[in-house]
């Protein structure tokens, strides 16, 4: 008689990569705490220069891309996506020589209120992360970082 295994349950990076396909895409552009972009099970992370974005004027926005295993994901397709009207210097690229992808990026909204957050997603290789971003008052009020 041959001994009977128990198959090994799903890991939970395959249960959270399997969910995050299966979510509609308008629960995505949720706000999200500034953490959730940095978890483990999601190594892509978008930034700005302190996690703040005027109502209107353009910011630096990073993505960066590293494998399971901490490496920099080079040449990897990188796909933005921000609120309606909000605009990007290139919302398509491809990472560099160290998982990072850099454009601007112009919120566009001038009645946004201050406090308030918005979501920008960026989606590389299959693998999303998103950013909450605090919207600041005028331009030029955004910290360095």
């Amino acid at each position: 008689m041959l001994p009977h295994s128990r198959p090994e349950p799903p890991s939970r990076r395959a249960v959270l990569s399997t969910a995050a396909w299966a979510v509609p895409a308008f629960v995505v552009s949720v706000p999200l705490p500034a953490w959730a972009a940095a978890s483990a099970a999601a190594p892509v992370t978008v930034s700005t220069p302190g996690d703040q974005i005027p109502p209107s004027g353009e910011v630096w926005l990073t993505v960066r891309a590293l494998s399971a295993e901490g490496t920099p994901v080079v040449g990897a397709s990188v796909s933005l996506s921000g609120p309606q009207g909000a605009r990007f210097g290139a919302a398509d690229g491809t990472t560099d020589g160290t998982g990072a992808y850099s454009t601007f990026f112009d919120l566009a909204q001038p009645s946004a209120t201050p406090g308030s957050t918005v979501t920008v997603t960026a989606v590389v290789g299959g693998r999303s992360g998103a950013v909450a971003l605090t919207v600041v008052g005028p331009w030029g009020s955004c910290s360095a970082g």
